[in-house]
């Protein structure tokens, strides 16, 4: 594991070798004078992205993005300090200085982007918003929740995404929030409510990992979003160009069109083949590592 963190991180920097340079902010001084790097975490788990133990050890896809960005800025992945936020916190806890940058399953949209002034990553994945029901209701899609207890967690904008869809499609339903995932997974499974909205991806690995008799529950078909999920700080900051995948194609191709490197066209090419090779390796062993991890816990 250690091996592929450290081989995320050089992919990190590796793609951004020239906008690194530029990207020395005041944010980023700050970082490396600290010697910490400041990551949202959750308050509780959110499973597959943002997991904590007893131990207050943390794990996940975005704790991993955390720890590869904090190598690629500090050198070392263990210089990262992750802090608990709820989703209703990520915001402030960003603008008052408590973290440094929002990576925390967060959706990329155009009202973040120019209200609160934020910038975003390149998605680093894609996902859609769904509902997930009890399976011995017998529904299929949200048409069969009428008037049932739909449960959410507060802070999100699945709320209201949930709201509007079942609006739309003339559900009457009743909306019950919670302020963490604990206490809404605990309200799901004592049939407190008839279903709730989520991240699809994070519902899928719930179901598969952390629910008891998954067969028993079902991600209904209906999809109420659909969205990029980024990593994101404020524009001024420029942290997030670090991981920002740009087409190295296109910078190989600018390269040898200059006087400089024309002569090694084929020696870019070979070497952009060679990065894409890694990088496409690397989400590979990552699947197999993340695949093998949830056959554990479902067994």
């Amino acid at each position: 594991m250690k091996t592929l963190l450290a081989a995320t991180a050089l992919m990190a920097t590796g793609f951004m070798a020239p906008q690194m340079a530029a990207a020395q902010s005041a944010t980023v001084q700050q970082i490396q004078e600290r010697g910490t790097m400041l990551c949202s975490g959750h308050n509780g788990s959110y499973f597959g992205f943002v997991e904590v133990n007893n131990k207050n050890e943390w794990k996940g896809l975005d704790i991993d993005l955390c720890r590869a960005l904090t190598a690629a800025i500090l050198g070392d992945p263990d210089k990262s300090k992750i802090v608990p936020l709820s989703w209703a916190q990520r915001f402030p806890a960003l603008q008052s200085g408590d973290v440094d940058v929002i990576i925390k399953a967060t959706g990329w949209t155009m009202g973040r982007d120019t209200e609160l002034g934020l910038q975003f990553s390149l998605p680093y994945f894609f996902g859609c918003t769904q509902f997930m029901a009890h399976g011995d209701l017998g529904v299929t899609d949200a048409t069969g929740l009428a008037g049932g207890v739909i449960c959410v967690e507060a802070g999100m904008t699945i709320e209201r995404l949930a709201a509007n869809y079942l609006q739309t499609v003339n559900v009457d339903h009743q909306m019950v929030s919670y302020e963490s995932v604990a206490e809404l997974r605990s309200a799901y499974l004592a049939n407190r409510c008839d279903a709730f909205a989520g991240w699809g991806p994070n519902l899928a690995v719930l179901r598969a990992t952390d629910i008891d008799n998954p067969a028993d529950h079902v991600i209904l078909s209906d999809q109420l979003s659909r969205e990029p999920i980024s990593a994101a700080t404020f524009k001024e900051t420029a942290i997030v160009t670090i991981i920002g995948f740009f087409d190295i194609l296109a910078s190989g191709k600018t390269a040898f069109g200059t006087a400089d490197w024309a002569p090694y066209y084929i020696e870019v090419y070979l070497f952009v083949a060679a990065i894409y090779w890694v990088f496409i390796f690397l989400l590979g062993q990552y699947g197999e590592h993340l695949k093998g991890r949830m056959a554990l816990a479902a067994h």
